[in-house]
């Protein structure tokens, strides 16, 4: 009893601390250039208080003049290794292998007796429809991580949108005790067609202290990332990328959502709730690879 009432309490502050403001505000801070001495001191305590792996990274600590700079880093060329048959889904991202599954009558897993729906997540009922009796899996990046996400498969990017919402913590706490994580935060949508016609959406889910996220597929407006709207068809041209390549990018830690068709991916045997994962790893294999 005392845990869950501890528990409440952590919840009702979550409610009204204002976690918008705070993003804005974190976001405002790492994009600062400050003097040298105290950048290289903040990155410094930033990278020892998270336990970032330093020497993967394509520069040295000191060298990134931000501390967003430091937070989207980009990994030394051959740091990942990805899988290069035809047939392999591979994870989109640094992280943990939060669940993973079958979507049953339209709704997925956040955590241990807590389900949400897919046509929330998606905020889409006719695109959920889509995936009826698929599968997918979860990727939790912490703020260590390497924060940049990638396809797991090779295809077309037909559409993207844009899902304004919350601004919640997506770690364990919040998982296990905030209903409907995914579907009330902040989040874009990717939505991809393979070689064989199948579709896959990857849901990038912003946090608290995640109000950037930015799409790398998409052209940059006068050197910034595009204006966020509810896709249109008629202002976006389709994009083919391969496994691998760069999708997009959060500007800390956060949560990446993938949704399949039905038959259209194998998971492999060896996954485990909580394990680890590199961007790269395999996760599966495509059943049909073209029409």
């Amino acid at each position: 009893m005392k845990t869950r009432f501890i528990d409440d309490l952590k919840l009702k502050a979550l409610d009204i601390f204002p976690k918008k403001t705070f993003s804005r505000a974190v976001g405002t801070w790492s994009s600062l250039r400050l003097p040298s001495l105290v950048s290289k001191l903040q990155n410094r305590i930033f990278s020892d208080v998270v336990s970032l792996q330093k020497t993967e990274a394509e520069m040295t600590i000191d060298q990134y003049p931000t501390l967003d700079a430091l937070f989207t880093r980009r990994l030394k060329e051959g740091a990942r290794i990805i899988d290069e048959s035809p047939a392999a889904v591979v994870s989109p991202a640094d992280g943990r292998l939060a669940n993973f599954g079958a979507i049953r009558e339209g709704t997925l897993i956040q955590a241990k007796g807590i389900e949400y729906s897919l046509t929330a997540l998606l905020s889409d009922r006719l695109y959920a429809r889509e995936f009826a009796q698929g599968g997918w899996f979860t990727v939790y990046l912490s703020p260590h991580d390497y924060h940049r996400v990638h396809f797991p498969v090779s295809g077309v990017v037909k559409s993207y949108r844009h899902i304004e919402g919350q601004h919640y913590p997506v770690g364990k706490f919040s998982s296990a005790n905030v209903p409907n994580l995914y579907c009330i935060n902040e989040r874009i949508v990717t939505c991809l067609e393979t070689a064989s016609g199948q579709k896959m959406a990857v849901v990038m889910v912003a946090a608290m202290g995640v109000g950037n996220m930015s799409l790398s597929y998409l052209p940059l407006r006068d050197g910034l990332r595009p204006d966020w709207k509810i896709f249109n068809p008629d202002n976006f041209e389709t994009v083919a990328r391969n496994r691998g390549d760069e999708l997009g990018i959060f500007h800390l830690g956060s949560t990446v959502v993938v949704v399949f068709q039905k038959n259209m991916i194998n998971l492999v045997e060896n996954l485990e709730e909580g394990m680890p994962l590199s961007m790269g790893q395999t996760l599966g294999n495509l059943i049909q690879i073209e029409r």
